[in-house]
């Protein structure tokens, strides 16, 4: 082996350093992003399954932020991992509170109201006539 040859080599293995540091550090930066995810995301499933068995909202995990969208809708969103990093999770979900409605018993239909409000030929139709 010559000196050209070392001192190329050398060269490119300097410029080519710094990307395969970073490439071999992208599976541990996947692995921790996965983990925030998972944290947060339990986070707000949780709230949510809890929030929409019992019909009241649960105390707000630290970590997470509720919203009010109105008639019974929350948004909520949770955050884990660290600020500076590019490795934070943010995730956001969606729930709805069951609304309590009060219904009225309607009057009974009478025949004679029934009869009365259709068309002859609807009732020639029915009986086949």
């Amino acid at each position: 082996m010559n000196i050209t040859s070392v001192v190329v080599s050398a060269a490119l293995m300097g410029t080519m350093a710094p990307a395969v540091a970073n490439m071999s550090l992208q599976p541990m930066m996947a692995t921790k992003r996965a983990n925030n995810f998972s944290v947060a995301e339990s986070s707000v499933v949780t709230f949510s399954a809890k929030a929409e068995k019992d019909n009241v909202l649960p105390e707000v995990p630290d970590h997470c932020e509720l919203g009010n969208l109105g008639d019974g809708a929350y948004s909520i969103t949770c955050v884990a991992g660290e600020d500076s990093s590019n490795r934070l999770s943010l995730v956001p979900s969606g729930l709805r509170m069951m609304v309590m409605v009060t219904l009225t018993q309607p009057e009974p239909l009478h025949l004679t109201h029934l009869v009365s409000s259709l068309d002859t030929n609807v009732l020639l139709m029915i009986h086949g006539v």
